[in-house]
């Protein structure tokens, strides 16, 4: 017979998201003011590889159901010149199988933004944070996982927990009707629960400076500079001893990027870039079985990053790509190469029915790291789901989706896949 178990602790807490929510609807005196909306969701799942571990590795999960339970709330606030979005989200994966406990987790997010806009000046802060598992964060569906946050599959500790922080103010003055002055700065740091892992606590600082010349009312080009600072350190996984191993990198950029608006339903914008990158590193070595020592190591390199993003938003579909090249900051304590393909397509089929695809595409490198632990990771998701909304609040949708993990550190490899197949229902209120 399964056991099947309840943290009532959590559920309270999604019960109070969602009553809060409900509350702040219902207040007419804050009806002029701000708009809330909000949805609530249920899942059931199959996957029959949910930790994505490699092919007939002894390691990988049998194939299992679960579910999933989710509360989303979004409060607005809008005048002319001031301009406030918080939106929490709350989300419950609970596996019924005993053996699988260890995979269940509690998700939280917390995104926010304001714009503040006066004659020439705008100024705008965006705030998150989130706290999430690991299995949550590395092999997701690609949506809430900013890039950069990816780790090898061999490393998965799926009773570990992340957190992490975004800050980033932004200034932004008008010199003329055509030209703008750009001033941004950035703060992300991760912090995860697990000590003595592969992995490491990280922060990246950076500072931004651009120039846009609007050249027509539907093309603009500009010119940034960024520098960059990178911290990341993290225990030895080595059993008694305690030894601290610490990276560092400082790169300085430019970039050139371009917009162009073919209508107001389609916007294309390019942006590319040069980055030099000098890193220092701690690396662990042993003399013998007892010994071990950590040489300090320094390299360089210059990168070409890029963006690609297409955006188009008709009557019935809508298309969102972006195809990037950036330098990101890893859970394994260094800087990654990474090149990403992310796909949103949307078809309206009906008035109730509508078809979705999502494409996510990562290849991950280290740079400036030892020759003999060059890792990559390459990560691979593609997502179909049919959604009926079948009344004003309540739809239901079918999802399938196919991830493919294939990691390399070093002279070894390992290949993942697995096949994940659901249905959701899904109440919204505004």
């Amino acid at each position: 017979m399964l056991n099947f178990r309840c943290d009532f602790r959590r559920v309270r807490l999604c019960a109070l998201l969602a009553s809060l929510l409900a509350m702040l609807n219902a207040l007419p005196s804050l009806a002029d003011s701000w708009n809330t909306r909000g949805d609530a969701s249920i899942n059931w799942l199959y996957n029959d590889n949910p930790t994505l571990r490699q092919n007939n590795s002894p390691l990988q999960r049998q194939a299992t159901s679960y579910g999933r339970a989710q509360v989303r709330g979004t409060l607005e606030y809008s005048t002319p010149q001031l301009f406030i979005d918080i939106a929490p989200r709350i989300s419950q994966t609970y596996f019924p199988d005993p053996e699988d406990s260890d995979l269940q987790n509690t998700d939280f997010y917390f995104d926010s933004n304001a714009d503040y806009t006066m004659r020439r000046n705008d100024l705008g802060m965006i705030v998150n944070y989130s706290n999430v598992g690991l299995l949550t964060d590395e092999f997701g569906d690609g949506i809430d996982t900013p890039p950069g946050n990816g780790a090898t599959g061999s490393s998965l500790r799926v009773d570990d927990q992340v957190q992490r922080y975004l800050i980033t103010p932004e200034w932004n003055h008008q010199l003329t009707r055509k030209d703008t002055l750009s001033l941004g700065l950035t703060y992300f740091g991760t912090d995860y629960k697990l000590e003595k892992t592969n992995r490491a606590d990280n922060t990246n600082e950076q500072v931004r400076l651009g120039y846009t010349r609007r050249l027509t009312a539907r093309w603009s080009m500009g010119l940034s500079g960024t520098a960059r600072r990178f911290e990341s350190n993290k225990l030895a996984p080595i059993p008694v001893i305690d030894i601290e191993l610490t990276n560092s990198s400082d790169s300085i950029g430019v970039s050139f990027d371009t917009n162009f608006a073919f209508s107001e339903k389609t916007t294309v914008g390019i942006n590319i870039g040069r980055t030099e990158i000098t890193s220092t590193r701690d690396a662990l070595f042993f003399t013998n079985l007892n010994t071990p020592i950590v040489l300090q190591t320094e390299s360089s390199s210059t990168n070409t990053t890029y963006n690609f993003t297409l955006n188009h938003t008709g009557e019935r579909n809508s298309v969102n790509l972006l195809v990037s090249h950036a330098i990101v900051p890893s859970s394994q304590g260094f800087e990654n190469s990474q090149i990403s393909v992310n796909l949103l397509a949307r078809r309206r089929l009906s008035e109730f029915f509508t078809g979705i695809i999502r494409i996510n595409f990562i290849d991950q490198q280290a740079i400036n790291t030892l020759q003999r632990i060059d890792s990559s990771f390459i990560l691979f998701t593609a997502n179909t789901s049919l959604a009926w909304r079948f009344s004003r609040n309540w739809s239901t949708s079918a999802v399938y989706t196919y991830r493919r993990n294939n990691s390399e550190f070093g002279d070894a490899s390992q290949l993942g896949e697995s096949n994940q197949v659901g249905a959701t229902l899904t109440y919204r209120w505004d």
